[in-house]
């Protein structure tokens, strides 16, 4: 962060450095354009009259400017005071042979450009004079005779007072917006690292809560076998001792299926969500009659339902889904069996339900019962690994035979694996539906 932040931090000074030499070559060259103006205009003053061809009188002074085109009205003369410390300087050039020029009451502003000026060339220069800066101008002016042998070179001044101000103005915003700049790049790196780590820190204590739900559905059924076990082991002779090892080889036998399912349905999950869903699960996908697949799985249940009635509600027997029967059946089983469990044996009723939606394109699949519900807050957690809504309630119960969590995380990559859709919907007290929505295919 910090290391970013300084990065930022270099680019803005680039940036602000930058910024102020544009501004200050910009304004420099307005200057150096004022300049050529009031030297076109100097020029233009302090030209002699030149004789009018034919007459008597003296004609206007010539306006040769030294820059650019003429200016399209008479040039005023400049007001020349020679009290004032900024006024243009003149300086006389005189050619080879000809006596040295008296030396004028100053000195020039800028000694090598006068002398680069003296040989024909405009100079523009910055120099310093006391607590001010100056832009100069050097340029040779006409001669006032084609014939004569005198040449005068004039320094043109102009104050940067006003545009070192600006300047500065210019490097104190600079300044102040630079903390500003380096306070809200690291706000916003905080908060946009905040935003991209959430996931990841989500997804560690995910995986967290999956390795430490994993070890304890495992250690249930590793429990149960080193109790049995053990309990067989200590089994005496005679018919008493070989039953009791017979019973200690049951719950075994038991445990070691309950563990090997976890084992299974894990490595379902994991191929699903490493691999496509589709190729991972294998699945045979064919024309279902969804009325016998229904039928099937509430048959399963016949032995455990107790008081619980389970109806089908299938308006038309021809509704087909294409699927894996044996994935769909599955899915459907999971279903019923949570159904089951949280349904009073006395009370409970359990309906499911097949419909043709969306025009026939899709078929809706829904269980459906009147047990105790799920809180609203722990619906959008309910397709997580190992994931009960209850917990305390529902893990003594998965020790006696109950689900591991697994159910409706293995139910939801199956049905999506059809590329359908699984949602529940739940009202504490009144009762869960679980919809499945799946391809329609004629049979």
């Amino acid at each position: 962060m910090l290391w970013g932040v300084g990065v930022v931090g270099a680019v803005l000074l680039i940036l602000g450095g930058a910024v102020r030499v544009t501004v200050r070559a910009y304004l420099l060259a307005s200057v150096d354009r004022e300049l050529a103006t009031r030297a076109d205009f100097f020029a233009a003053s302090q030209r002699l009259p030149v004789p009018v061809p034919g007459g008597q009188g003296r004609g206007q002074p010539a306006r040769v400017p030294l820059f650019g085109a003429p200016p399209p009205e008479p040039p005023r003369r400049p007001r020349i005071r020679p009290n004032d410390p900024y006024f243009p300087r003149t300086f006389r050039v005189e050619e080879e042979g000809s006596a040295p020029p008296p030396p004028p009451p100053y000195a020039p502003w800028d000694e090598a450009a006068l002398e680069r000026a003296r040989l024909g060339e405009a100079v523009y220069s910055t120099v310093r004079t006391g607590d001010e800066s100056l832009r100069i101008l050097s340029a040779p002016l006409p001669r006032r005779h084609a014939d004569s042998a005198r040449r005068d070179v004039v320094q043109m001044p102009f104050r940067l007072t006003d545009i070192e101000r600006g300047l500065d103005a210019v490097d104190r915003t600079l300044l102040a917006l630079l903390p500003l700049a380096l306070l809200a790049t690291a706000g916003g790196g905080a908060l946009l690292t905040s935003r991209a780590l959430r996931p990841i820190e989500e997804a560690l204590a995910q995986e967290k809560r999956f390795v430490a739900d994993a070890s304890h559905e495992l250690r249930t059924p590793l429990a149960i076998i080193r109790a049995a076990a053990d309990l067989g082991l200590e089994a005496g002779e005679g018919e008493a001792g070989r039953a009791s090892a017979h019973r200690a080889l049951e719950r075994i036998d038991a445990a070691t299926e309950r563990g090997e399912r976890i084992v299974a349905d894990l490595l379902l999950l994991a191929r699903a969500e490493r691999d496509d869903a589709h190729s991972a699960l294998a699945l045979d996908l064919r024309p279902v009659p969804v009325g016998d697949l229904l039928r099937q799985a509430a048959e399963l249940f016949e032995p455990v339902r107790g008081g619980r009635v389970i109806s089908l509600d299938v308006p038309d027997p021809a509704l087909c889904v294409l699927a894996d029967r044996h994935h769909l059946g599955r899915v459907l089983s999971n279903l019923i069996d949570n159904a089951v469990r949280h349904t009073a044996e006395d009370t409970g009723r359990i309906t499911l339900t097949a419909r043709a939606a969306s025009g026939g394109r899709l078929v809706a699949l829904s269980v459906t019962d009147n047990g105790t519900g799920v809180p609203t807050e722990e619906l959008p957690h309910l397709f997580r690994r190992f994931y009960r809504a209850d917990a305390s309630r529902t893990r003594s119960r998965a020790a006696r035979g109950g689900g591991a969590g697994l159910g409706l995380a293995i139910a939801r990559a199956i049905v999506e694996a059809h590329r359908g859709m699984i949602t529940l919907r739940s009202v504490p007290g009144v009762g869960t539906s679980v919809l499945l929505t799946l391809p329609a295919r004629k049979k």
